[in-house]
């Protein structure tokens, strides 16, 4: 089944000045489409529109967007058309009156564009058409919230907001490399780098042992699978044997962790 997605970006882009905003926006939409491509999902309409995109696509889409960083939060949507204020409460009503049925509820409403009405009017007049299917009003904890997303002559209804991951695009900040292990911290840390925006590569060091290199490879194919889009990452694996070896022959034991790390250092910095 095919459905609309309202996706609002991440404060971070829109704040951006107007051409870096731009550049961020677009990155965020090859990145949407790659990640969509990753998961099998090729036939997308998307459609940008002022700190929103919209994109057409399967109800699948729901568990894939918020994993691409940019994306502060996005829900799935009902497009309506209306002519005035009355027209607009009328069809709200038709759409979330079986959603309140004996619940207590709330209207949030949000506009962009000319219209005779304000955004407060809007929220009133929807509020008071469904009351009577309702147990009543409580805006500060209400069973259920009715959004409404007004743009210019065309509304938005959906009753529920995904949070997203937040941040930046992929690709809009440069490019970095990242000492990965396998273990719980590096990819921790690259998931983080990637959410400034940053394109990483990997490093692993081999120390020995082919089930640690299975290991570290399979995590980090599944941190690429799940979070990564617009690039792909490459890995490079240097035999340290040779490197730990010599550290043990000639460093005090004392030293050996520090030395190793330096040296693991050094080699990521040579590879980027």
């Amino acid at each position: 089944m095919v459905k609309l997605y309202l996706v609002r970006i991440s404060g971070e882009v829109i704040l951006k000045a107007s051409k870096t905003r731009i550049r961020f926006e677009k990155r965020l939409v090859k990145n949407i489409i790659d990640m969509c491509r990753k998961h099998g999902i090729f036939n997308l309409k998307i459609k940008k529109s002022e700190a929103r995109i919209f994109i057409e696509g399967p109800e699948k889409l729901e568990s894939i967007l918020c994993k691409v960083f940019g994306i502060y939060s996005y829900s799935p949507v009902v497009k309506v058309d209306f002519s005035d204020l009355e027209d607009l409460s009328n069809k709200a009503k038709d759409y979330f009156k079986n959603k309140i049925v004996g619940k207590k509820f709330a209207v949030r409403v949000k506009r962009a564009g000319k219209h005779d009405f304000t955004s407060i009017d809007a929220a009133r007049k929807i509020g008071s058409k469904l009351y009577k299917y309702s147990t009543g009003v409580n805006l500060k904890n209400p069973e259920v919230e009715v959004f409404v997303e007004i743009r210019n002559n065309h509304a938005f209804f959906f009753d529920k907001i995904i949070k997203g991951s937040g941040g930046l695009p992929i690709g809009v900040n440069g490019r970095a490399v990242s000492l990965f292990s396998g273990g719980f911290d590096s990819p921790v840390a690259s998931w983080f780098v990637w959410k400034r925006g940053v394109e990483l590569d990997f490093v692993y060091c081999y120390l020995g042992g082919l089930d640690a290199k299975y290991r570290t490879v399979k995590v980090l194919k599944t941190l690429v699978d799940n979070w990564c889009s617009g690039y792909t990452p490459k890995l490079h694996i240097i035999d340290f044997r040779p490197i730990v070896s010599d550290i043990i022959k000639n460093v005090k034991k004392e030293l050996r962790q520090v030395i190793l790390r330096r040296a693991m250092y050094r080699a990521a910095e040579i590879i980027a």
